[in-house]
């Protein structure tokens, strides 16, 4: 693996973990409410409780991806900063400089070097 695809999978791990910790107490008190919502049956809160869920488990399943050489992950991972950073936008843009680990990551995981890796990677597993 390219110095520069190794950095920006170190990068691509390292921006939910800022992410989440800029915003650990709105989070925590949401998924808290979300469960309480949940435990006397409304939607909302099954929905806020599954995307948690999800937000829990997605992004260290694209980092093991990215790390073995999956291309689909580097789309699917930009997509994920993507709508995170819009969600962001319109809750707190003031708070927007968490997703720049992230954008490096991606430009990073898009250079040259890293799509020659990632091509070579697909052609071995071919």
């Amino acid at each position: 693996m390219p110095v520069i695809t190794r950095i920006g999978v170190v990068l691509a791990a390292a921006a939910p973990v800022l992410v989440i910790g800029w915003q650990a107490d709105r989070l925590y008190v949401q998924v808290v409410y979300a469960i309480m919502g949940l435990a006397f049956g409304e939607t909302l809160g099954g929905v806020v409780v599954g995307g948690a869920l999800a937000l829990a488990v997605v992004p260290p399943v694209l980092i093991v991806a990215l790390s073995t050489g999956r291309g689909w992950a580097r789309i699917a991972y930009a997509a994920l900063v993507v709508v995170g950073a819009a969600a962001q936008s319109a809750l707190d843009a003031g708070l927007l400089f968490v997703y720049l680990p992230a954008a490096v990551a991606i430009v990073l995981l898009c250079l040259p070097a890293s799509n020659a890796w990632y091509e070579k990677r697909a052609d071995a597993r071919q």
